[in-house]
Protein backbone atom coordinates (compact mmCIF):
# COMPACT_ATOMS: atom_id res chain seq x y z
CA UNK A 1 0.00 0.00 0.00
CA UNK A 2 2.80 2.43 0.89
CA UNK A 3 4.55 1.82 -2.46
CA UNK A 4 1.34 2.58 -4.34
CA UNK A 5 0.81 5.85 -2.40
CA UNK A 6 4.43 6.84 -3.01
CA UNK A 7 4.04 6.26 -6.76
CA UNK A 8 0.90 8.40 -6.88
CA UNK A 9 2.45 11.21 -4.86
CA UNK A 10 5.40 11.31 -7.26
CA UNK A 11 3.24 11.13 -10.39
CA UNK A 12 0.72 13.88 -9.54
CA UNK A 13 3.15 16.82 -9.82
CA UNK A 14 4.40 15.45 -13.15
CA UNK A 15 0.85 15.18 -14.48
CA UNK A 16 0.19 18.79 -13.43
CA UNK A 17 3.37 20.01 -15.17
CA UNK A 18 2.44 18.12 -18.33
CA UNK A 19 -1.08 19.61 -18.34
CA UNK A 20 0.25 23.18 -18.00
CA UNK A 21 2.84 22.56 -20.74
CA UNK A 22 0.11 21.18 -23.01
CA UNK A 23 -2.08 24.27 -22.54
CA UNK A 24 0.84 26.60 -23.18
CA UNK A 25 1.77 24.62 -26.26
CA UNK A 26 -1.77 24.91 -27.62
CA UNK A 27 -1.74 28.70 -27.33
CA UNK A 28 1.79 29.02 -28.71
CA UNK A 29 0.98 26.50 -31.45
CA UNK A 30 -1.99 28.49 -32.78
CA UNK A 31 -0.62 31.36 -34.87
CA UNK A 32 -4.12 32.57 -35.79
CA UNK A 33 -4.53 34.00 -32.28
CA UNK A 34 -1.61 36.39 -32.78
CA UNK A 35 -3.16 38.01 -35.86
CA UNK A 36 -5.47 40.42 -34.00
CA UNK A 37 -4.67 42.52 -30.96
CA UNK A 38 -7.06 44.06 -28.46
CA UNK A 39 -6.29 47.44 -30.06
CA UNK A 40 -7.11 46.08 -33.54
CA UNK A 41 -10.46 44.75 -32.32
CA UNK A 42 -11.32 48.00 -30.52
CA UNK A 43 -10.38 50.14 -33.53
CA UNK A 44 -12.37 48.05 -36.04
CA UNK A 45 -15.46 47.31 -33.92
CA UNK A 46 -15.53 50.08 -31.33
CA UNK A 47 -15.86 47.43 -28.62
CA UNK A 48 -13.57 45.77 -26.08
CA UNK A 49 -13.15 42.04 -26.62
CA UNK A 50 -11.82 39.47 -24.16
CA UNK A 51 -8.72 37.40 -24.87
CA UNK A 52 -8.53 35.18 -27.91
CA UNK A 53 -9.99 31.70 -27.75
CA UNK A 54 -7.91 29.17 -29.72
CA UNK A 55 -10.05 27.12 -32.07
CA UNK A 56 -8.66 24.57 -34.49
CA UNK A 57 -4.99 23.66 -34.25
CA UNK A 58 -2.82 23.99 -37.34
CA UNK A 59 -3.93 21.44 -39.89
CA UNK A 60 -7.44 21.08 -38.44
CA UNK A 61 -9.14 24.29 -39.60
CA UNK A 62 -10.46 25.40 -42.98
CA UNK A 63 -7.95 24.68 -45.73
CA UNK A 64 -5.65 22.94 -43.27
CA UNK A 65 -5.14 26.09 -41.23
CA UNK A 66 -5.47 27.15 -37.59
CA UNK A 67 -8.38 29.19 -36.24
CA UNK A 68 -9.00 31.58 -33.39
CA UNK A 69 -12.12 33.38 -32.16
CA UNK A 70 -13.01 36.46 -30.16
CA UNK A 71 -16.47 37.24 -28.80
CA UNK A 72 -19.40 35.07 -27.86
CA UNK A 73 -21.15 32.99 -30.51
CA UNK A 74 -24.90 32.57 -30.22
CA UNK A 75 -25.47 35.00 -27.37
CA UNK A 76 -26.33 38.62 -26.77
CA UNK A 77 -22.64 39.35 -26.12
CA UNK A 78 -20.12 40.68 -28.60
CA UNK A 79 -20.36 39.45 -32.19
CA UNK A 80 -17.92 36.63 -32.82
CA UNK A 81 -14.82 37.36 -34.89
CA UNK A 82 -13.15 34.32 -36.45
CA UNK A 83 -9.71 34.24 -38.04
CA UNK A 84 -8.16 31.32 -39.92
CA UNK A 85 -4.51 31.29 -41.01
CA UNK A 86 -3.79 28.85 -43.84
CA UNK A 87 -0.20 28.11 -44.88
CA UNK A 88 0.16 27.19 -48.54
CA UNK A 89 2.68 24.39 -47.95
CA UNK A 90 3.38 24.46 -51.68
CA UNK A 91 -0.30 24.08 -52.57
CA UNK A 92 -2.48 26.38 -54.64
CA UNK A 93 -3.73 29.47 -52.83
CA UNK A 94 -6.84 28.78 -50.72
CA UNK A 95 -8.12 32.22 -51.72
CA UNK A 96 -7.69 31.43 -55.41
CA UNK A 97 -9.41 28.06 -55.03
CA UNK A 98 -12.31 29.67 -53.11
CA UNK A 99 -12.73 32.33 -55.79
CA UNK A 100 -12.90 29.65 -58.50
CA UNK A 101 -16.10 28.20 -57.01
CA UNK A 102 -19.37 29.76 -58.11
CA UNK A 103 -20.98 31.92 -55.41
CA UNK A 104 -24.02 30.33 -53.79
CA UNK A 105 -27.48 31.81 -54.41
CA UNK A 106 -28.00 34.88 -52.21
CA UNK A 107 -24.27 35.56 -51.99
CA UNK A 108 -22.29 38.43 -53.46
CA UNK A 109 -18.53 38.76 -53.87
CA UNK A 110 -16.59 41.97 -54.10
CA UNK A 111 -12.85 42.54 -54.50
CA UNK A 112 -11.05 44.19 -51.58
CA UNK A 113 -7.81 46.08 -52.08
CA UNK A 114 -5.10 46.58 -49.48
CA UNK A 115 -5.11 43.00 -48.23
CA UNK A 116 -2.43 41.30 -50.26
CA UNK A 117 -3.21 39.16 -53.28
CA UNK A 118 -6.72 38.59 -54.58
CA UNK A 119 -8.63 39.73 -51.53
CA UNK A 120 -12.41 39.53 -51.67
CA UNK A 121 -15.38 39.66 -49.35
CA UNK A 122 -18.35 37.35 -49.66
CA UNK A 123 -21.67 38.30 -48.08
CA UNK A 124 -24.59 35.87 -48.05
CA UNK A 125 -28.10 36.74 -46.94
CA UNK A 126 -28.40 33.53 -44.90
CA UNK A 127 -24.87 33.32 -43.47
CA UNK A 128 -23.47 34.11 -40.02
CA UNK A 129 -21.72 37.13 -41.49
CA UNK A 130 -19.37 38.29 -44.22
CA UNK A 131 -16.18 36.34 -44.92
CA UNK A 132 -13.06 38.10 -46.17
CA UNK A 133 -10.49 35.90 -47.93
CA UNK A 134 -7.02 36.95 -49.04
CA UNK A 135 -3.46 35.81 -49.58
CA UNK A 136 -0.39 37.56 -48.23
CA UNK A 137 3.01 36.08 -48.99
CA UNK A 138 2.86 32.30 -48.63
CA UNK A 139 -0.25 32.32 -46.44
CA UNK A 140 -3.98 32.74 -46.87
CA UNK A 141 -6.41 34.08 -44.30
CA UNK A 142 -10.15 34.09 -43.65
CA UNK A 143 -11.81 36.64 -41.43
CA UNK A 144 -15.48 36.34 -40.51
CA UNK A 145 -17.61 38.65 -38.39
CA UNK A 146 -20.98 37.41 -37.17
CA UNK A 147 -23.96 39.64 -37.86
CA UNK A 148 -26.28 39.99 -34.86
CA UNK A 149 -30.08 39.96 -35.22
CA UNK A 150 -30.21 43.74 -35.55
CA UNK A 151 -27.64 43.64 -38.38
CA UNK A 152 -27.24 41.96 -41.74
CA UNK A 153 -24.11 40.45 -43.27
CA UNK A 154 -23.98 43.39 -45.68
CA UNK A 155 -24.23 45.97 -42.87
CA UNK A 156 -21.18 44.59 -41.02
CA UNK A 157 -19.11 44.07 -44.18
CA UNK A 158 -17.00 47.23 -43.69
CA UNK A 159 -16.10 46.13 -40.15
CA UNK A 160 -15.11 42.65 -41.40
CA UNK A 161 -12.87 44.29 -44.01
CA UNK A 162 -11.27 46.53 -41.36
CA UNK A 163 -10.56 43.43 -39.23
CA UNK A 164 -9.06 41.64 -42.25
CA UNK A 165 -6.76 44.59 -42.94
CA UNK A 166 -5.58 44.44 -39.32
CA UNK A 167 -4.95 40.70 -39.69
CA UNK A 168 -2.92 41.35 -42.85
CA UNK A 169 -0.56 43.66 -40.95
CA UNK A 170 0.31 40.83 -38.52
CA UNK A 171 0.60 37.98 -41.03
CA UNK A 172 3.97 36.30 -41.48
Amino acid sequence: MREWMRTISLALPLIGIAAVADLQGQEAGNPACSLLTAADLKQATGQNYDEASPGDDMGEGAGGGASCQWGDPGSAGLPMVSVVLIPSNGKKSYTEVSRSFKAQPGCTREPVSGLGDGGFVESCTRARGPVVRFRKGANDALVQLDARKSATPASVKSTAIALAKAVATHMP
